[in-house]
């Protein structure tokens, strides 16, 4: 119960100081040899990234201040830089693109642009976890993302709004 509780107060505080994105994930794990699906929000405030997967399950992610934090079915957890670094460049690559923050870009990729599509090659330390990136742009704003990462996992997001 206090589990659906926090989960509404932070779907208000999304809706309150952000405008959510719809977007479909396809993730691949190399480990699992295994694909899933999932769909969900993900808002960007001042100062926090905040991604609610809704399908197949109800999970939060929030990044504030290069600080990770899940909530899900097993409750509420912190997740630091060293033990899933793939998942903190990951956030902050997505702010970077959102805000068409170039020097954020410009300080961990090297990239490559062809009409609507950008493929961004990692600098170290980012080269460390991540392969490269592909980015999709439309007239409205980023349309897709492709991370594929060092261990052969890969992550496809698709923005349908």
């Amino acid at each position: 119960m206090i589990q659906k509780v926090l989960i509404a107060l932070c779907l208000w505080g999304v809706s309150a100081f952000g405008q959510p994105f719809s977007f479909h994930e396809t993730r691949y794990s190399d480990g699992l040899a295994r694909t899933f699906s999932l769909e969900g929000l993900i808002t960007f405030n001042d100062q926090q990234t905040i991604i609610e997967y809704v399908k197949p399950q109800t999970k939060m992610l929030v990044y504030f201040e290069g600080m990770l934090s899940l909530q899900d079915e097993h409750g509420y957890r912190m997740i630091d830089r060293a033990s899933a670094p793939s998942a903190h460049y990951f956030f902050m690559l997505i702010r970077a693109l959102h805000e068409d923050d170039k020097a954020q870009l410009e300080a961990f990729f090297t990239w490559e642009e062809a009409g609507e599509k950008v493929h961004l090659v990692p600098k170290n330390p980012v080269d460390e976890v991540l392969e490269n990136v592909d980015v999709v742009y439309k007239k409205e704003g980023l349309k897709s993302l492709h991370v594929r990462m060092k261990n052969k996992d890969w992550i496809r997001i698709e923005i349908l709004d």
